[in-house]
């Protein structure tokens, strides 16, 4: 199928724009490199490499109103989760696409206790 010439210059723009956007990082204390892939009306989509003995600070709830984390690469990561009074941490190897959901309600902590980084994929629904 044979394209206009306006239809291949907003195909060339987009591209060129996800491109971009992927080279932006996001604002944040830790070490951790974090990246917007993506951002429309509904979500954000953004990509956080952990490096070795990263660790959030604290318990926090995710932002927006919740979030599916999956994971790209293999990773030892220690998750600690708190909903209400109930408390449980998850911890192990972990290959990729691991899925998390994270409610609106549900608090957090990743860290990374490997040797290695490790990459994973963050969509944030607003």
């Amino acid at each position: 199928m044979r394209m206009t010439g306006k239809r291949t210059l907003r195909r060339v723009l987009a591209g060129a724009l996800t491109g971009a956007f992927l080279l932006l990082p996001i604002a944040g204390t830790s070490a951790a490199e974090r990246i917007k892939v993506m951002e429309n009306d509904r979500f954000i989509l953004t990509r956080t490499t952990y490096p070795p003995g990263e660790r959030q600070a604290e318990l926090h709830p995710p932002s927006g109103t919740g979030q599916l984390l999956t994971l790209v690469t293999p990773a030892e990561i220690e998750v600690n989760f708190q909903e209400g009074d109930k408390k449980w941490t998850e911890r192990g190897p972990f290959e990729p696409g691991k899925v998390w959901y994270l409610p609106p309600t549900l608090l957090h902590q990743f860290a990374n206790v490997g040797k290695t980084p490790y990459t994973y994929m963050v969509v944030t629904f607003k």
